[in-house]
């Protein structure tokens, strides 16, 4: 017989989310709730709610990580920060096997684009039993809410249901207490922060430099910040981009001298030696030539310096699939 055959919704005496003003029902599909709410001693962390049955179980999360005005929904900066946090949590948990399957917006009415929350789907071995988790964060009521949805694997072909049952019930917690829609939430927001200590001709040529960061997220939006803030491009994009200034650039004093330094066979180095960035880590590619370069520099690149150009920076995360509508499968 089917985990939800024979169960639905149990109102009769409703689970208080507190610090939220939302309310769940005490039994979800076969889960029951524990009857013992979890009260974090730091309140920033809130507390927790534990539902147990059927190979199932589920824990709601209701904290604010001392943030303030957290804004509803899945698909905002500071959401986007606590659900990564909590992936984190999940691969480092000490279960084996640990895969991250899948990450989209999940919607909380299957019919409807809001309300969402950001989903992940593990697959892991926990007590020598493989297991699908699902992890849902989101916004509401100026609260995060977390659930970690755990199935055991034996009941698989029930994930689609099971799965819908618990975002279902979680949905019509939540959306009480949504405030009206924002028709321009979501929408990508890109800023070009040019730096305007430079001279005339530095910042024409930040222009370019900038837009061509633009142009390359637009077309690779993979190479987005993951939850909005400053674009920081990898090696190859930011050789690939003053390349262009050395050859199709407006010429400058700067831009001819990055197009000698092309000629001479050393961009890749001098980017790496005077842009490089701590995401790109310590070890440089294996093709290029730091220690020729280096002598190089010595007698050509004395008193050379890369002007700060600015940056580009997105109001919103890096955009995530959003759950086709009334869909069915995990």
């Amino acid at each position: 017989m089917s985990l939800l055959a024979c169960t639905t919704f149990a109102y009769a005496d409703p689970v208080k989310l507190a610090p939220g003003p939302f309310e769940l029902p005490d039994r979800i599909g076969p889960m029951r709730f524990d009857g013992q709410p979890h009260r974090y001693d730091d309140p920033r962390l809130g507390a927790s709610y534990q539902y147990f049955g059927g190979g199932l179980s589920l824990t709601v999360y209701v904290y604010d990580l001392g943030a303030e005005n957290i804004p509803d929904g899945g698909d905002t900066r500071i959401t986007c920060e606590a659900f990564e946090g909590a992936k984190g949590d999940v691969m480092h948990a000490g279960y084996q096997n640990v895969v991250l399957k899948s990450q989209q917006l999940a919607r909380l009415d299957p019919a409807a684009e809001s309300p969402v929350a950001r989903e992940a789907v593990f697959e892991y071995t926990r007590s020598n039993r493989p297991t699908v988790s699902y992890l849902w964060v989101t916004g509401a009521s100026k609260e995060f809410v977390k659930l970690r949805f755990s199935i055991d694997g034996q009941y698989r072909d029930e994930l689609a249901e099971a799965r819908r049952t618990v975002l279902n019930a979680v949905g019509d917690a939540l959306k009480p207490h949504l405030g009206p829609v924002d028709p321009e939430a979501g929408k990508k927001k890109t800023s070009v922060n040019i730096n305007s200590s430079n001279n005339p001709a530095d910042m024409a040529t930040a222009f370019e430099y900038l837009m061509s960061l633009t142009a390359d997220g637009i077309e690779h939006q993979e190479n987005l910040p993951l939850c909005g803030g400053e674009l920081v491009p990898d090696f190859g994009h930011e050789s690939t981009a003053f390349r262009s200034l050395a050859h199709d650039a407006k010429p400058t004093k700067f831009t001819r001298r990055l197009a000698e330094i092309d000629s001479a066979g050393f961009l890749d180095e001098f980017v790496w030696s005077y842009r490089h960035r701590p995401d790109w880590g310590d070890q440089p590619p294996e093709a290029l030539e730091l220690e020729k370069f280096d002598a190089w520099r010595k007698k050509k690149l004395r008193n050379f310096s890369t002007p700060d150009f600015g940056n580009i920076t997105y109001d919103v995360p890096r955009p995530l699939p959003l759950e086709p509508a009334a869909a069915t499968s995990p």
